[in-house]
């Protein structure tokens, strides 16, 4: 790319992932205050905060990105290294909230009664936790004993397992989705929250599928079979990041939508004359 489609491009990244950490932090809010409420669904929060956490650490990059090539701020090859380990590797929490999330999703309406007597929920969360630090901390140690880009090369194929196994899972979802919906539809009350899980866990596995998980396999493929050789594949692994944060802009605009249309359900309607709401009028 010449200089003019760089900074095209950078201005374009810059104000979607400006648009994702909004959308992130005004998804993200809600459900902490929800935390202690019941039927509340943890893995979704923690799969939010993934999100927030991509769309803030890649906002800060996309600002440098731009301020640097505008000669604004002088570069910091230091740390810059150490901004794109933990950059990187928030795309890597992603992929492992994601699969968390349809698995929990999965096993809840595999196991409806043991899903909450074993507490799943909590202890996929706890899983998935372990596995970002270890993730994290395995980049750091190894950088004392070889090259950075050999312990990014390792992770890489551990999560390129990963990246199948969370395709598996997002294809279990939406079957196991698509012969329950109507049987969930009927539930009221405290399933809300699981519903609205459901939901969100549904737009997620198809936006990634589509979004992430099938580019970044093609990558793989036209790697070790082709030498990258395949130009379009090529070309889909220069925007990848691209598609990326697209997929976080989609799930993060349809969770603030569907809790939007949920503060509007609770919202009763008064009458103004009697100041009751009209249901009640209507019966007396």
């Amino acid at each position: 790319m010449n200089a003019v489609q760089i900074k095209i491009r950078s201005f374009v990244e810059l104000f979607l992932n400006m648009a994702c950490f909004g959308l992130c932090l005004k998804a993200f809010l809600p459900y902490v205050q929800q935390r202690k409420q019941s039927g509340f669904v943890g893995s979704i929060l923690f799969y939010i905060f993934t999100l927030t956490l991509y769309s803030i650490l890649y906002f800060t990059d996309s600002l440098m990105f731009l301020l640097q090539i505008t000669n604004l701020v002088p570069q910091d090859t230091q740390n810059n290294q150490w901004f794109f380990v933990f950059k990187s590797s928030s795309m890597n929490f992603i992929y492992l909230s994601g699969a968390e999330l349809a698995l929990d999703r999965f096993l809840l309406m595999c196991f409806s009664l043991q899903y909450t007597r074993w507490a799943i929920s909590k202890r996929l969360c706890v899983i998935a936790l372990l596995l970002c630090v270890m993730s994290i901390a395995f980049l750091l140690i190894s950088k004392a004993f070889f090259p950075l880009y050999n312990a990014f090369y390792i992770l890489g194929i551990m999560f390129d397992i990963l990246v199948c196994v969370e395709l598996f899972l997002h294809l279990l979802f939406c079957i196991k989705y698509h012969q329950f919906s109507r049987k969930q539809q009927q539930i009221q009350g405290s399933s809300s929250n699981q519903l609205k899980a459901n939901q969100v866990a549904l737009v997620q596995s198809i936006s990634t599928v589509i979004l992430c998980l099938i580019p970044k396999l093609l990558h793989r493929a036209n790697m070790i079979f082709f030498g990258g050789k395949v130009f379009w594949i090529f070309m889909i692994a220069i925007y990848y990041q691209l598609f990326f944060s697209v997929n976080v802009l989609i799930i993060s605009s349809f969770i603030v939508f569907r809790h939007s249309q949920r503060e509007k359900m609770l919202i009763i309607p008064v009458t103004p004359s009697t100041s009751v709401p009209r249901s009640f009028a209507a019966k007396t």
